[in-house]
């Protein structure tokens, strides 16, 4: 009787530090998600634009997905699409002589994904500020929201080489090497998509872990902060043995741009747009610019890195962004300006 009676108090023990130490996890999970909201802790996510893009799946297997082209924006006309496929104005293909056309390649950096009216974003900013210096130039806006690096180029072989560029400018975004980095909207296409192998794809970042990632900021924080070390999930292994052939994006899309470049005769750049998440002198991402510029160098393409043009504007990077990857209105005219300074045009 004794020892049955010892053997039910060192259960109620056992239960009861269980249930105090799940309640101190519990609390100390609730306080870190209160510190996060509270400290508005780098990258936010970003709302999204009323009238947004609509997409659909891409008979490229490097693409995967693509914006629906014609569409008009709803009542608001604030993302509309033109008929290639990108959120731009309609360019003539036929080129007028003497008109230097810059094609920029993108994410949502690009696109302007947070920027309402697609005047503010920086490429048509750009074409302004050429035009009203006396350039002769036609800026192109190529960008897709969620793109890598090879996808992005890709784009280019695809929709802009028909307009001859003369200049073609990868406007890299620090996740550009995340396979994982288009919000879920190629899984959600694909879900959709009747008889599509849903689950020889499915990503476990877009399935179980999508709603906690859309419900905590700590989540959120944690995941943005940590997926650039995380092993890769495996329904990303075809397009990286398939697709990328065991290189990076980056890798991948500059090797693309060499081999498009020698055939076509462009010019190339990479311009390396820094994070909007802090101070610059506490910049976290000085080692993945050199990285690229690393990358592009080997291949024989030139870097812009805007880092230093940002902080001579402002030392603290958050007024430029929205989210501490997208530019605001301000990021995305002070990014224009400073290209318009940086590039050698006629």
């Amino acid at each position: 009787m004794a020892a049955r009676d010892l053997n039910s108090s060192r259960t109620g023990s056992t239960r009861i530090r269980f249930l105090v130490a799940s309640l101190s996890f519990t609390l100390a999970l609730g306080l870190a998600e209160v510190c996060a909201r509270l400290l508005d802790l780098p990258p936010r996510p970003l709302a999204p634009l009323s009238d947004g893009p609509r997409y659909r799946l891409s008979a490229s297997p490097v693409l995967r997905y693509e914006y629906v082209p014609n569409q008009e924006g709803g009542t608001s006309g604030r993302f509309s699409i033109n008929s290639d496929g990108f959120r731009d104005i309609e360019h003539v293909v036929a080129k007028t002589q003497g008109v230097t056309r810059i094609m920029v390649l993108g994410d949502s950096i690009t696109a302007g994904n947070g920027i309402e009216d697609p005047e503010n974003v920086f490429t048509r900013v750009l074409d302004e500020l050429l035009t009203a210096r006396g350039a002769s130039c036609e800026v192109f806006n190529l960008g897709v929201g969620g793109y890598q690096t090879l996808q992005e180029v890709e784009a280019l072989r695809l929709h802009g080489l028909a307009y001859k560029p003369d200049l073609v400018m990868i406007a890299f975004c620090i996740n550009d090497f995340d396979l994982a980095s288009d919000g879920g909207v190629w899984e959600s296409l694909a879900r959709r998509n009747e008889g599509f192998d849903v689950a020889r794809w499915r990503s476990v970042t877009r399935s179980w872990l999508g709603p906690i990632l859309r419900a905590s900021r700590l989540a959120f924080f944690a995941y943005h902060r940590l997926s650039p070390h995380l092993e890769q999930p495996p329904s990303q292994m075809d397009y990286i043995t398939e697709i990328l052939k065991w290189r990076t994006p980056v890798e991948a899309g500059l090797d693309l741009l060499v081999e498009l470049r020698a055939e076509h005769g462009f010019e190339a750049l990479v311009v390396l747009i820094p994070a909007f998440d802090r101070p610059f002198e506490e910049y976290a991402f000085g080692k993945l610019h050199d990285a690229v510029a690393e990358l592009a160098g080997e291949r024989g393409v030139d870097v812009l890195d805007l880092r230093e043009d940002f902080a001579a504007l402002d030392e603290d990077a958050r007024v430029f962004g929205s989210d501490g990857i997208h530019p605001n209105v301000r990021g995305h005219r002070a990014l224009a300006e400073i290209l318009a300074q940086r590039l050698d045009l006629p």
